[in-house]
């Protein structure tokens, strides 16, 4: 057959098939346009549309489908595939606030599962990523309260569930985590940071000078050659508690 002959046909053949992705993507088109997205069959379709193109092919568009299915899966409570699909974003992800968005999906599923451990662990890379959300504090503060009941409490869990508890405005329950931080573990490495946290909390978030002042004064008291400790003296003993931020703005003017 005449070579040119022969590519034409191919030609043909190319257009007449078409390319497998551009269908892929008419295909999740026609469900968006039609009205089979407001029904469960049309988002499932739609959702094993994004599964199968998102674990075909490898380019940014790709890792956006596989990333809405896993979130899909996630939110329809079908959490096996969900942690599969999760798993393999994890892989190739490259945008902070997805991912993030993912690892606290993961987590919460592993919570439900009573998989305390992983939990922790995808927080910790979650919260290494970008700021949760006001929902996602929420989410935080649930998760590790969960842990807390189900296992014996160890500094760190305390610690994180104070952080969730202060971005809430929960500020009683994270300084009451702090206290038992505090007090159960006299021997933890980061205890002088958490006395110096409960007292930050108490001063800048719940307003109770007289609590921070005890906070402050142990502080001092436990830790007197601590890299904090002249941060510390500086707050006791300038009056820095009873200043408001625009009087403590200009003390630190005037110092400097």
């Amino acid at each position: 057959m005449n070579n040119k002959i022969f590519a034409f046909l191919l030609a043909l053949s190319l257009i007449a098939c078409g390319d497998p992705k551009e269908k892929m993507i008419k295909e999740m088109l026609a469900i968006q346009q039609s009205e089979e997205i407001g029904t469960k069959a049309g988002l499932d379709k739609l959702a094993a549309l994004h599964q199968e193109y998102g674990l075909k092919y490898q380019d940014s568009t790709a890792n956006y489908y596989l990333y809405a299915a896993a979130m899909y899966y996630y939110q329809s409570d079908t959490l096996n595939r969900g942690k599969e699909l999760f798993r393999e974003y994890f892989k190739r992800a490259t945008d902070m606030e997805t991912q993030k968005n993912a690892r606290f999906a993961m987590a919460k599923i592993y919570s439900e599962e009573s998989e305390h451990d992983s939990m922790a662990l995808m927080m910790t890379q979650a919260l290494d990523l970008a700021a949760p959300t006001p929902t996602q504090w929420n989410q935080m503060a649930e998760m590790y309260q969960r842990k807390l009941e189900a296992e014996k409490a160890i500094p760190e869990d305390l610690e994180r569930l104070s952080l969730a508890h202060t971005a809430i405005g929960a500020y009683d329950a994270a300084l009451d985590d702090l206290d038992m931080a505090i007090l159960e573990f006299p021997d933890y490495e980061g205890r002088a940071k958490l006395i110096y946290r409960a007292g930050f909390v108490a001063w800048e978030y719940a307003k109770d000078n007289e609590r921070a002042t005890t906070y402050y004064s142990d502080f001092l008291e436990q830790y007197p050659k601590h890299e904090l400790a002249q941060e510390v003296s500086v707050i006791l003993n300038s009056g820095m508690l009873e200043k408001s931020d625009e009087e403590i703005l200009d003390m630190l003017k005037a110092k400097s």
